[in-house]
């Protein structure tokens, strides 16, 4: 299964959510199996 996860860094339900979705993860023994992929550090321009 492929979850694209899109989060923002200020949001608190994006840190709450982040938090259970690595939390469920670690419970069903798939830590081996994620790969995380950063943005750019300086953000993106918005239109």
């Amino acid at each position: 299964m492929r979850v694209d996860i899109h989060s923002d860094n200020i949001c608190p339900w994006c840190f709450i959510g982040k938090r259970h979705f690595d939390r469920a993860v670690r419970e069903l023994g798939l830590e081996d199996e994620t790969r995380e992929k950063r943005g750019p550090k300086k953000g993106v321009r918005a239109l």
